[in-house]
């Protein structure tokens, strides 16, 4: 005797008015549940718009960079060797919230650990860092994040350390 296929019981179900059926609802095949094509993904306009409150309340905040900064052009290339977010601070060996100058490649802890990094830029002027948290970049003398296609080499090097891929390249190509 054959056994009842998975349709069969579903149609079975929905004859006797038991649509529960103990498992998983099936997915509509309507066009009214189908999401349409030219719906598009939330944008960050639509986000702060929903979240208002929460910014007014001072509950969460948003952190816009700087699209462009007149010390881009002191990045230099990245060591043969790479990037290693894993590398400890060079002044104290701490292993947590460390940066790296994108001038000299140099890696040293950020403000909520010993300052390093801060130290490191005032003894030497060197204008950017790039984090190992979260692959922001900032800018000392702008007192900004900084996010510009001119960071994508460090930051891919970075990426391809941490999480052992490419970065995906979010910035409009120059035409």
């Amino acid at each position: 005797m054959a056994s009842k296929q998975p349709e069969d019981a579903n149609e079975e179900a929905k004859r006797s008015g038991d649509e529960g059926g103990g498992g998983p609802p099936e997915p509509s095949t309507s066009q009214g549940n189908v999401a349409s094509s030219a719906e598009k993904a939330p944008t960050l306009t639509d986000f702060l718009c929903d979240n208002i409150q929460a910014l007014v309340n001072e509950e969460m905040f948003a952190v816009v960079p700087l699209r462009s900064c007149p010390h881009l052009p002191q990045i230099r290339p990245i060591p043969d060797n790479g990037i290693d977010t894993n590398a400890t601070c060079e002044s104290c060996t701490q292993p947590n919230e460390n940066w790296t100058c994108l001038v000299c490649y140099t890696t040293q802890c950020g403000r909520y650990v010993n300052e390093h990094m801060l130290q490191h830029h005032l003894e030497t002027e060197h204008p950017l860092t790039l984090s190992f948290s979260d692959l922001s970049v900032w800018c000392y003398p702008c007192q900004a994040y900084i996010d510009n296609q001119a960071l994508y080499n460090a930051k891919n090097a970075a990426h391809i350390s941490k999480f052992g891929s490419q970065l995906t390249w979010s910035y409009q190509r120059k035409e």
